[in-house]
């Protein structure tokens, strides 16, 4: 989930100023008020100061990331705040929990948990504290997106409707891609390469693995993907097809691939596991 928010006071003081709710819930409301996964304006008293980022796991325990340094962001400045989760880590990191203002990481929690609790309350957005008034807004928000992925890249935060460019996927993958060979067949017209992939994260990632061969040139095209993404082809690691296949940490597997090209082959790729997104 991302937005731009403005402040409208500088900073939350214990007893003297009331909570304000982000999204996800009205603070000092009960139970029923809260979502699972919400954000909060804290005043360190309740909260552990700055903004708070919360997720309640299914055993019923909360995990937390604070951005601290908020409180010094100046009062009537935009700034673009987003929150970020994946109970499976982020991009392949021991990360389930990131916060990111103007693009930049601020706060994560590493907390390992199995899921999200489950409710039916309502997500509220700037919900005030129960049973205290401020008497004018502290915040204001602006264009706000959800995303169905955990999202870390907000270079295309200044667009009012961002769209993604690049495939993208369940869970992308840390991992180190090289291509060798690239030998010439006379016989299909068609290069053949070897491809390699090195697990360079901490986490053991089930199958399936996928790399995905973003940007190619125009004239160069993947023989026989598995699929595309977003436009882009894309191939499943053979050797990882399916689970219980895992990938484990500094594993590195190989695979052939078959290109048509007319020109130069130039091509970036993105490993994913999961699904991708068609």
């Amino acid at each position: 989930m991302a937005f731009w928010i403005q402040k409208r006071i500088l900073q939350f003081l214990p007893f003297e100023t009331p909570l304000l709710g982000i999204f996800g819930g009205q603070p000092y409301d009960g139970d029923a008020s809260y979502n699972s996964i919400g954000a909060y304006w804290s005043d360190g008293f309740t909260g552990y100061g700055g903004v708070q980022f919360d997720i309640r796991d299914t055993s019923d325990n909360w995990h937390s990331a604070n951005d601290l340094s908020w409180n010094n962001v100046p009062v009537g400045t935009w700034v673009h705040l987003a929150f970020v989760w994946d109970t499976k880590g982020i991009e392949g990191s021991t990360d389930r929990l990131r916060i990111y203002r103007d693009g930049q990481l601020v706060a994560n929690n590493s907390d390992a948990f199995n899921g999200v609790f489950s409710n039916n309350n309502a997500v509220k957005i700037l919900g005030h504290h129960a049973y205290s008034r401020f008497g004018k807004p502290t915040a204001y928000l602006d264009n706000i997106v959800i995303y169905d992925y955990a999202k870390t890249d907000f270079s295309d935060r200044f667009d009012e409707n961002p769209i993604p460019t690049s495939p993208f996927c369940e869970g992308k993958v840390s991992a180190k891609v090289t291509t060798s060979g690239f030998l010439y067949s006379r016989k299909t017209k068609t290069y053949l390469s070897t491809v390699t992939v090195k697990n360079t994260g901490s986490e053991y990632v089930n199958g399936p693995v996928s790399v995905v061969f973003d940007k190619l040139p125009a004239g160069v095209s993947l023989l026989n993907p598995s699929g595309t993404s977003l436009g882009s082809p894309y191939a499943v690691i053979p050797s990882l097809s399916a689970a219980p296949d895992v990938f484990a940490p500094n594993q590195s597997v190989s695979f052939p691939v078959q290109l048509n090209a007319t020109g130069p082959i130039k091509f970036t790729n993105t490993v994913c596991s999961g699904s991708l997104v068609p």
